[in-house]
């Protein structure tokens, strides 16, 4: 009996994890605008703008980044990665690491300015 209770407790617990993680990020309004963040990591600040129409990301650019082009062109699909997820939690890029790093937080600087107080 005391087997079945764990597993059944086990179960549950898993379960209302899954459906956290699921309402995260996907379910967050925002309002629309333009907005501006950044975030500092070698070898110098990254700065960007999200827009945000009908209370979704639509668009980021990168306004500054002292990263090497090439480092540039590789945060295009983490980019496209972050407007299609609607969050900022998502796979940093192999061999741009500290740059997708710091473009997701640069980009959830701004987002913190978009979010709707509910």
């Amino acid at each position: 009996m005391k087997k079945r209770s764990a597993i059944f407790f086990v179960v549950a617990v898993l379960i209302i994890s899954v459906s956290a993680i699921k309402a995260g990020a996907s379910d967050i309004s925002y309002k629309d605008g333009t907005y501006y963040g950044s975030s500092f990591k070698f070898p110098g600040p990254m700065k960007v703008s999200v827009s945000i129409k009908d209370g979704r990301i639509c668009d980021i650019k990168v306004l500054q980044h002292l990263a090497p082009q090439k480092h540039n062109n590789m945060l295009k699909p983490l980019i496209n990665d972050i407007i299609s997820k609607q969050s900022s939690r998502v796979d940093a890029v192999t061999g741009a690491t500290m740059s997708s790093n710091a473009l997701k937080r640069a980009v959830e600087n701004a987002l913190s300015k978009a979010r709707r107080q509910e």
